[in-house]
């Protein structure tokens, strides 16, 4: 077993020893801390060759250490080590400016030590660097540390000796992000709009000041790759958010969509509250994640969300944090949102993703064969995925094989399947969340061959009213099932059927059409 695994995991049994001391015995709590410390010889995982690894564990590694690092001095400065930490506490503040913790500990040292204005200075530091750089003030722990020192607040005296005194427990940090993808292609210009949604402010409580963090939420057809991104987007963007990140599945698109209590229940959790003591009532379970969240830097991704009613219980409070939000729907009543509708690949994107996953000789190999096959999954990211995959497991095969076999309309949606990923899969639930209406003429757009489409067609066709018409077709385009192209002077939509997505509609209006002949056939044989 390489050295570096090794001392990982003697670091994480000797800080979870020290998690359980904390209350009891400070001084076995520093020892600990400090053996823990004392095993990173460098930086993390420099003896492992994977770049994917490093990349992926390096961030979380980072964190534990500093986290480590953070107890480890409140536990010296309860044991009244103050005037030692001084120096080691500048060097931390200068080498992570924007981890309020160490300031205020860099206080508080610096206040117990006499230097009473140095501290004050130290918090006007701080202060400087999160307004110029992050444009917010500093959380409440600081801001209440300032006032207590203001007043001379008898609670920030050292304990006097022989007193009993107990250190903060270490509240777990999460760090629940799945891996990204290993071959992740394009999307550099998505990537670049959520950092920007990111840094933003979010909404304004009326005076100009962030009412709370930024809200990104991705939207597109099933398989468009909205999860793929989201959490491509938060890795990129975690060290901003140093004091957690939560990934929640909320399984909007399936039979069984998360409760909103159960899923903040799992996050409070997942910040090391204990599950028996949560209230029971939606609302107060609530307000307690907004008020223990407040002021943290934390990064929640809800994905898969159903509606906006099970996504605005889970939306955090205060400047400091942000969520992304991916959905098959563009949730429009969803409050100050900030939308990116995903798209499809470019033709570019495609041919480099089924690149990295068939390799890149088969495809210079059969150029065009590569072309057809993109083309023919629409450039759909899981389609891609699918047919890759499939050429993966059958290294004999030919391109010109799949491509040929994705030719048929009729079978082209079967085709794309291999494992737990099939195409239909990810369709059926979008369908089945349809009203009767929407499912029919959904079905209608399968018998049509012309790319682009007419709302006043699909009025023809259900006997209705332009307005009735246009209705239908924007619940079909807010379901992400019709690309709106454009809409005329007169009200009229014009749209296109992605072409998975008119080869799944015919093949449920075969099975719709097939139906009363299977029941005929039953009966036949009763």
């Amino acid at each position: 077993m390489p050295d570096d695994v090794v001392d990982l995991r003697a670091f994480e049994r000797l800080v979870a020893e020290a998690r359980l001391t904390a209350r009891q015995d400070v001084a076995r709590t520093s020892q600990l801390l400090g053996k823990a410390l004392q095993l990173w010889r460098g930086p993390a995982l420099s003896n492992v060759a994977s770049e994917v690894i490093r990349e992926v564990e390096l961030p979380r590694l980072e964190e534990a250490r500093l986290s480590a690092t953070e107890a480890r001095i409140e536990a010296d400065l309860a044991l009244g080590k103050h005037v030692e930490l001084i120096g080691d506490l500048e060097r931390l503040v200068s080498s992570h400016p924007f981890r309020e913790r160490l300031y205020c500990q860099l206080m508080l040292a610096l206040y117990r030590s006499g230097r009473r204005g140095e501290a004050l200075h130290a918090y006007q530091r701080c202060r400087d660097v999160l307004v110029a750089e992050l444009g917010m003030e500093p959380g409440p722990e600081l801001r209440g540390l300032l006032r207590a020192m203001l007043d001379d607040d008898a609670s920030l005296r050292l304990a006097p000796a022989g007193q009993e005194v107990t250190v903060k427990a270490i509240a777990p940090i999460p760090s629940q992000l799945p891996r990204v993808v290993a071959d992740f292609t394009g999307r550099t210009g998505e990537l670049d709009r959520l950092e920007s949604f990111l840094k933003s402010d979010g909404g304004n409580d009326g005076d100009g000041d962030p009412a709370h963090g930024p809200v990104a939420l991705i939207a597109g057809m099933p398989g468009v790759g909205k999860s793929t991104l989201a959490i491509r987007a938060a890795w990129s963007a975690r060290h901003r958010y140093y004091e957690g990140q939560i990934f929640a599945e909320l399984r909007g698109s399936t039979a069984s969509p998360a409760d909103p209590g159960e899923v903040l229940a799992g996050i409070l959790v997942a910040f090391g509250l204990d599950r028996r003591v949560l209230p029971v009532d939606l609302a107060e379970r609530q307000q307690l994640y907004r008020s223990y969240v407040a002021g943290r830097r934390v990064l929640v991704v809800l994905d898969d969300a159903r509606n906006e009613a099970q996504v605005r219980p889970l939306l955090c409070a205060g400047p400091g944090s942000a969520t992304i939000i991916t959905s098959r729907s563009m949730l429009p009543a969803l409050e100050s949102a900030r939308r990116l509708d995903l798209g499809a690949l470019s033709v570019q994107e495609s041919i480099e993703l089924l690149t990295k996953i068939v390799g890149a000789d088969r495809v210079a190999a059969e150029p065009e064969a590569a072309a057809t096959i993109v083309r023919l999954t629409g450039n759909l990211p899981l389609a891609i995925r699918i047919a890759g995959a499939s050429l993966a497991a059958r290294p004999r095969w030919p391109l010109a094989r799949l491509a040929a076999r994705l030719a048929d309309d009729k079978r082209r949606v079967a085709e794309l399947v291999i494992g737990d990923l099939s195409v239909a899969d990810a369709f059926h639930p979008s369908y089945l969340a349809l009203d009767h209406q929407c499912q029919m003429v959904f079905r209608f757009l399968g018998r049509l061959r012309q790319r682009t489409i007419g709302s006043a067609l699909v009025g023809a066709f259900m006997q209705l009213d332009a307005a009735a018409a246009e209705s239908l077709v924007d619940r079909l385009a807010q379901a992400n099932l019709i690309e709106v192209t454009r809409y005329d002077q007169d009200g009229q939509i014009w749209f296109t059927l992605p072409v998975l997505l008119r080869d799944y509609a015919r093949e449920r209006l075969a099975v719709i059409d097939s139906a009363p002949r299977r029941l005929l056939a039953a009966g036949d044989r009763g």
